[in-house]
This record gives structure tokens, C-alpha cells and sequence, in this order.
């Protein structure tokens, strides 16, 4: 048994019907109320939004910078160099919806496409909660702050078959499989390195794209200057 590996397959989940009908600007419609509502319910009976997290150790060079993630060598990178300066333990996660949605019928309508995206979201996102609280536990730590490969170009998308590697068994464990061009499937998944930290970081700071939908910050300038900027994928 890896003492080091965590898997989750049974996180609880809710879906919060008032969230999408909002979304949806369906207050006011009754019957699309209903429609949207007896959908949910169907998709929210058959969604399972899981995790797998390994606590992975984080190897320095003499100057400090970064050289292996749980003994296996990594690319130099400023992002990786910056945020894991004195950090020698981390947890490598991914989290995903589940692709128990996708069996979810929409019958050809990009309506009912649309109400299972926002399912699938929130999905994500109850693995995404779940996944801290078991993350700060694991690091003994009231703050983290995430990492994530493809958000930014200084630690690119390609290092995704790195991360998994990190981590071992993913698509075996949690169903979430990387595409040739290392996207991750289901497209509602995401994956990274959590670590202990007092203060604020997310890759929007340094990240151009300003209109970006997932912006979780906004743009630093200054952090900017420092660590180096560019475009994220979105595939977070």
C-alpha cells in the first residue's frame, strides 16, 4: 500500500439548482424553471466528482531552484522556482467531475449541454473543495496555494505527463486520461502542485490574458515584472 497516495471516489456532492437557474436568467420562466430543475436532478444522481493526490518531496540545487519533484528532474522553471523557494514537500493533485456525466442524455439539445456544463462545473468544483481541506491536512498547513501546468508558459502545458507521473495510477484511479496534446479528459478536471504558503498566488497574476472567464486574480504588474508574463490555456 503507497502511504504517499490518496484517492477519492465518493466525494458528496450537491448541485446548486438556484446557481444555474441564475446563470441560465430563467427565474422569471416557471416552466423553464421546472425543465432546468428535473434535468439537474437526473445529472446530480449520477455524478461523482473524485481526487487523487500524492504527497510528493521537492529536491533544490545549491542556488535554491528546483531540480526534482519527487525524485524525478524537472524542467527550470521561474514559476516553479519562485513559489517552491524553501519548500521541500508538496501534494501533486488531479480532480476532476467525473466522466459518470457524460453518459447524462441531452438529446441533441444545446440547451441541456449548456445546464450539464454548469453541472459538470460545480462538480469540479466540489472535488476542488474537497481536495483542499485534505491537501491542508496532508501539509499541515492553513494556507496553500496552487501550481498548475498549462496555465502559464513558464511551467507549460507539455509538463502534464510529468505531473501525472508524479502521481501515478490517475487515469487507473480517478478516470481522467491526457489527450496527445496533453489536455485532460473529462475537459472539467484540473490538476497541479498545492504547497503551504502565508500569502496570495495564483498564475492570473502574471497571466496577460486579461479577459480570460477563469481569472481568479487580477493582473500584477509588478509579479509580473518579476516572475515573467504570458498567456494561460485555460486548462485548469
Amino acid at each position: 500500500m503507497d502511504k504517499n497516495l490518496y484517492i477519492f471516489n465518493d466525494i458528496p456532492f450537491k448541485a446548486d439548482l438556484y446557481a444555474i437557474i441564475k446563470t441560465c436568467a430563467a427565474e422569471e420562466d416557471y416552466e423553464l424553471v421546472a425543465e432546468i430543475a428535473e434535468f439537474v436532478d437526473k445529472a446530480e444522481k449520477v455524478a461523482k466528482p473524485k481526487a487523487i493526490l500524492r504527497y510528493v518531496s521537492i529536491t533544490h540545487d545549491d542556488n535554491g531552484n528546483v531540480t526534482e519533484i519527487e525524485n524525478t528532474p524537472c524542467i527550470d522553471s521561474t514559476v516553479l522556482n519562485k513559489n517552491l523557494s524553501g519548500i521541500y514537500n508538496a501534494v501533486a493533485y488531479v480532480v476532476t467531475c467525473g466522466n459518470e456525466l457524460d453518459s447524462v442524455d441531452c438529446e441533441y439539445d444545446p440547451l441541456k449541454e449548456y445546464w450539464l456544463d454548469l453541472v459538470k462545473l460545480q462538480s469540479l468544483g466540489a472535488a476542488r473543495k474537497y481536495a483542499d481541506v485534505k491537501i491542508k491536512e496532508l501539509l499541515s498547513a492553513d494556507k496553500i496555494a496552487h501550481l498548475n501546468p498549462g496555465s502559464l508558459p513558464q511551467w507549460p502545458i507539455s509538463q502534464q505527463p510529468s505531473l501525472f507521473g508524479y502521481i501515478g495510477k490517475v487515469t487507473e484511479s480517478i478516470g481522467v486520461e491526457l489527450s496527445s496534446s496533453h489536455l485532460m479528459r473529462p475537459l472539467k478536471s484540473s490538476s497541479g502542485l498545492a504547497y503551504p504558503s502565508e500569502t496570495s498566488y495564483e498564475n492570473c497574476m502574471i497571466c496577460t490574458n486579461l479577459k480570460c472567464p477563469n481569472r481568479r486574480a487580477p493582473f500584477d504588474e509588478k509579479m509580473a515584472e518579476e516572475y515573467g508574463t504570458g498567456n494561460c490555456s485555460n486548462n485548469m
